[in-house]
């Protein structure tokens, strides 16, 4: 029992380390859109599309 017990454990904390990696790369993102978009006009689409490829998306 404690076989299956420890392997729980290591399978939940590996489910919260991949989903704190993912979490933190689209805050990443998002900062950078944001930063890189707060010139842009809001009809000016091609600034935005150049912030996406800029930032990675």
């Amino acid at each position: 029992m404690k076989k299956w017990s420890a392997i729980v454990v290591i399978m939940m904390v590996v489910t919260v380390m991949v989903i704190t990696a993912e979490a933190e790369q689209t805050n990443g993102w998002m900062q950078c859109f944001r930063h890189c978009s707060k010139p842009c006009n809001s009809e000016d689409g091609i600034c935005f599309v150049r912030c996406k490829v800029k930032c990675g998306a």
